[in-house]
């Protein structure tokens, strides 16, 4: 069979014609050249994919880290739940300091309280106005979760959208309750009925003053160069808080300050100590604190390891934003170091090289 070999000028031609026939088909239909993959591969590995915007933006979500696709170590988990009657109907002692305090029911209500929160902030163009605070954002620090001894969830929110916060949270679908106060207000379950206190539900429990578990909103406000804790009274430099950037707290990505370090240093009462403190939220009552070495619970519960990320150059300047390498770490009974996951996350310089039992840099 002969085969049609077209001279040059008409391929020429066909060519000019198909490109023409592109170009029209490109206006007509507003079509847009795909981003090259090596743009996206650049994009990924900038500590701005982190940042926290107003509205969920899906494209970079999709960008981040699947939370769900990487190891997780079991959860920490009580035998029974917290705040839970015995058959006489007597109030079943909390676990002791450092044990797992929340059952899986507990856990689990506790972080549809704070998705539910998220999602609500974000849907209505809120998601810059929030960020996890006190044990919540520890637990993500320390542990990429939950503190496993923690009883509550903090959250910090602009209070200049206090008002329509209220009003948002008091529509929200899941049928959850708020109630409010002048510096801070707590988001709750329904409770459970007497009979079932036995049984671990996703419903609150009357165990004091309170419905328990809660979300503690507390409410900041931003003077000048200086973001006040309504509540407490601290000072945070502004740049410490803002912009937000992303961290995760188990399988989900919430707003967190820019510097979670330097933040987290102005509640700790001592950098190199886990603490359980001297209040109760599950019976909103005092109880005795305890303290420990948090290296000596390091083979019980998994802690963040930080430094630079593989690529990474140290910046001139240590409040400059950087990539550093998150890993999960559990030491087993020989005292060897086993890695249960690895992210790469957006801190300043100064939160990089942060040891994995201490919160103070490895480099003083």
């Amino acid at each position: 069979m002969r085969l049609y070999k077209p001279s040059f000028s008409r391929l020429s031609a066909l060519t000019v014609i198909c490109a023409l026939g592109i170009l029209v088909l490109l206006l007509k239909y507003n079509l847009r050249s795909p981003v090259p993959e090596s743009v996206l591969i650049e994009e990924t590995s900038k500590p701005s994919l982190f940042l926290v915007h107003a509205y969920l933006n899906e494209l970079q979500m999709s960008k981040l880290p699947k939370l769900t696709a990487i190891n997780w170590p079991p959860e920490p988990l009580a035998q029974r739940p917290a705040g839970s009657r015995n058959s006489s109907g007597h109030r079943i002692p909390l676990p002791p300091p450092f044990e797992p305090l929340m059952s899986r029911g507990q856990r689990n209500l506790s972080k549809k309280l704070l998705r539910t929160f998220a999602d609500i902030m974000f849907a209505n163009g809120l998601g810059d106005r929030f960020m996890l605070c006190g044990g919540t954002l520890l637990g993500s620090f320390r542990h990429h979760d939950f503190v496993p001894w923690d009883d509550d969830v903090d959250v910090f929110v602009d209070i200049e959208v206090r008002s329509r916060v209220r009003s948002l949270l008091k529509k929200n679908k899941e049928g959850y309750l708020l109630s409010e106060f002048r510096s801070l207000d707590k988001f709750y379950a329904k409770i459970m009925n007497q009979f079932e206190e036995h049984l671990d539900l996703e419903y609150g429990r009357a165990t004091g003053s309170w419905r328990w578990p809660f979300l503690d909103i507390i409410y900041f406000q931003i003077q000048g160069t200086s973001v006040i804790d309504i509540a407490f009274k601290t000072h945070y430099r502004f740049s410490t808080v803002f912009p937000l950037y992303f961290r995760p707290l188990g399988t989900d990505w919430y707003p967190s300050p820019r510097d979670p370090l330097h933040f987290l240093q102005y509640a700790v009462a001592s950098d190199a100590l886990c603490v359980v403190p001297n209040f109760s939220h599950v019976t909103d009552s005092s109880r005795e604190g305890s303290s420990i070495e948090c290296s000596s619970l390091g083979s019980r519960y998994a802690f963040v390891s930080h430094r630079l990320c593989p690529g990474e150059t140290v910046p001139p300047a240590t409040d400059d934003m950087v990539l550093s390498e998150e890993r999960l770490v559990q030491r087993d009974s020989s005292g060897r170091v086993m890695i249960v996951h690895s992210l790469c996350l957006a801190v300043p310089t100064s939160n990089a090289n942060t040891e994995t039992y201490a919160m103070r840099s490895s480099r003083n």
